[in-house]
C-alpha cells in the first residue's frame, strides 16, 4: 500500500495522523460542514465524549478542592454550564474541522466551553472569581487539547514505528 504523502489529496484525514499534527494542514477545513443531527463518523461522537470527560472531571476536581458535595446532581450543576459551552461548540465549530485537530478542534473546544461556562454561571449567579476563571481555563485547555495532542502524537509515533 503506498504511504499517505504518496497519494495526494485522495486520502481522508482520518487515514493521515500526520495531517492531526502538522500545522499546515491540521486546521483545514474537510469536506464542508457535517450535517447537524445523527452522525456515522465515531471520531465525533469520541470527541465529544473525551470532551465531556474533560469538563466532568473539572466539576469534580473543583468541587472534591473545596470539600462540596460530590452527588451527581451537584456535580451536574457545577458542569453544565461548561457542557452546555462545549455541546454549542461541537454543533458551531468542529462539525467544520477534523474533531481530533488539536488546533482548530482542540482550541475552538477549549476556548468555548470555558466561555460559554463563565457566562453560563454569571447568568445562574454563581460565582467567578479571578482565581477559578484562571484554574478552569488552564484545566481545560491542558485536558481539552492536551487528550487530541497526546492521541496525534501515540498515532505519529505508531505510524513513524512501521516505517
Amino acid at each position: 500500500m503506498a504511504h499517505p504523502d504518496s497519494m495526494g489529496d485522495a486520502h481522508l484525514p482520518d487515514s493521515d495522523p500526520d495531517r492531526l499534527i502538522d500545522a499546515s494542514n491540521v486546521d483545514e477545513p474537510d469536506d464542508g460542514p457535517r450535517p447537524l443531527g445523527a452522525s456515522s463518523d465515531p471520531t465525533l461522537l469520541y470527541a465529544l465524549l473525551f470532551d465531556t470527560l474533560a469538563v466532568v472531571a473539572l466539576a469534580v476536581i473543583g468541587r472534591a478542592s473545596h470539600s462540596e458535595s460530590l452527588g451527581l446532581g451537584d456535580i451536574l450543576s457545577t458542569a453544565m454550564p461548561f457542557l452546555a459551552g462545549t455541546y454549542m461548540t461541537h454543533l458551531l465549530v468542529v462539525r467544520y474541522f477534523h474533531p481530533m485537530a488539536v488546533a482548530s478542534s482542540g482550541i475552538a473546544v477549549a476556548a468555548g466551553t470555558w466561555l460559554v461556562g463563565m457566562l453560563g454561571r454569571l447568568f445562574l449567579g454563581q460565582t467567578n472569581a479571578p482565581a477559578f476563571m484562571a484554574v478552569s481555563a488552564a484545566f481545560l485547555a491542558v485536558t481539552i487539547i492536551g487528550w487530541r495532542l497526546a492521541r496525534a502524537l501515540l498515532r505519529k509515533r505508531g505510524d513513524d514505528s512501521r516505517h
